[in-house]
């Protein structure tokens, strides 16, 4: 899984406040089951439509064209073309990992602090401070994962009186 993801949000910030920034990732970077896809042993996947459960390919192969009815009993297996899945209690398994998270703004002046990673959470966070009234600032969190999906999450912030 490779490629770029953009997306943008918008908002005001009060002169002289803080404005505390957020980029969840949790549900882009599920790993959701694919029809006709090539799956190894020890892959986790989540299903299309939520069962509360993860599953792990303990037989390797490819998947049917239609999903499968998937168990919800943990252990239980199904077969799904050529691949045998197994139900697991959901953990991150199924979820590509965030590997790093960079953070800059455009035009200088304002102040990015307080960068963190939380990849169990599978969000980032920072900081923005400062800025000149009237002024929209272009706050860029470009982030990567395990895989080497990049996404760029833009916040758009507007300085107000």
């Amino acid at each position: 899984m490779t490629g770029e993801v953009e997306v943008t949000a918008e908002a005001e910030v009060r002169v002289g406040s803080t404005r505390p920034l957020l980029s969840r990732l949790r549900q882009a970077l599920e790993r959701t089951w694919e029809p006709g896809r090539v799956y190894a042993a020890a892959t986790f996947v989540r299903p299309r439509l939520s069962t509360g459960f993860e599953y792990e390919c303990t037989d390797p192969g490819q998947s049917a064209s239609e999903e499968p009815i998937w168990p919800t009993t943990i252990g239980q297996t199904i077969v799904d073309g050529s691949v045998v899945w197994a139900c697991r209690d959901q953990s991150n398994a199924a979820v590509d990992a965030v590997s790093t998270s960079d953070w800059a703004v455009t035009p200088s002046g304002p102040t990015i602090s307080g960068k963190a990673t939380n990849p169990g959470a599978l969000e980032t966070s920072a900081k923005f401070t400062g800025g000149t009234v009237g002024t929209t600032y272009e706050v860029r969190n470009t982030v990567t994962t395990a895989s080497g999906l990049v996404f760029i999450i833009l916040y758009k912030l507007t300085i107000i009186p």
